[in-house]
């Protein structure tokens, strides 16, 4: 499969390139972050372009369910949760005409064969994502997001990595574990080990459907 995957922090990715060599894939550190991933992949993309990106990380999520659930998530839909206004009343999106700003990213067509491959899978699940550049220090940061936004879990450059892709016509597979609950600032309370482990299962779970469907 002609495909590359990035990983956010050297964290990660020291636990995620052992699988991704394993598997034949390349793989990067892109950078923490909205801007610093979105400038790696697009350098990466006007040098060397493939028609596949996975975005792989751990991440926090809104709700406490998503914790124990024993599986890593695949973005069914990305947001930029935190661009906006900052005021005494807290955050505001912007109040744009449509086409200004672009904010929402919808990352599979729930007709699309791989869709449904996903959907069956017991080490994957689908969530809606948030990207934001400040992550949520404090539980009613967190729950403010999901509540304007609808979605499941927090991350740092999942929709900007979307944006890039469209940009290039390049599909993009985003996949997370939930290491913690968003806004949770305590790490001794954070699941890095398990969830970094939960995270190469799912890789390579996501890389062999990838895989599969190609090859049929």
């Amino acid at each position: 499969m002609n495909a590359v995957l990035f990983c956010p922090s050297e964290m990660e990715y020291e636990y995620v390139r052992r699988v991704a060599d394993h598997i034949g894939l390349p793989s990067h550190v892109c950078g923490i972050g909205p801007v610093q991933s979105a400038h790696f992949i697009t350098r990466f993309l006007e040098r060397s372009w493939v028609p596949v990106v996975i975005l792989a990380g751990i991440a926090g999520s809104y709700s406490e369910d998503l914790l124990s659930r024993g599986q890593a998530f695949v973005a069914e839909s990305e947001v930029l949760a935190d661009l906006g206004r900052c005021s005494e009343r807290g955050f505001e999106p912007l109040g744009m005409e449509e086409g200004q700003i672009r904010r929402n990213f919808p990352l599979f067509h729930k007709k699309d064969m791989i869709f449904q491959r996903i959907r069956a899978s017991s080490l994957l699940s689908f969530a809606s994502m948030a990207t934001v550049s400040c992550s949520s220090g404090s539980l009613k940061r967190a729950q403010a997001i999901r509540r304007l936004f609808g979605v499941e879990i927090e991350n740092m450059e999942g929709a900007a990595a979307a944006l890039v892709c469209e940009n290039y016509n390049v599909r993009l597979f985003e996949i997370r574990s939930v290491s913690n609950l968003a806004g949770e600032t305590d790490m001794s309370k954070w699941e890095t080990e398990s969830s970094l482990r939960l995270l190469c299962d799912g890789i390579k779970e996501l890389f062999d459907i990838i895989v599969s469907l190609e090859e049929s």
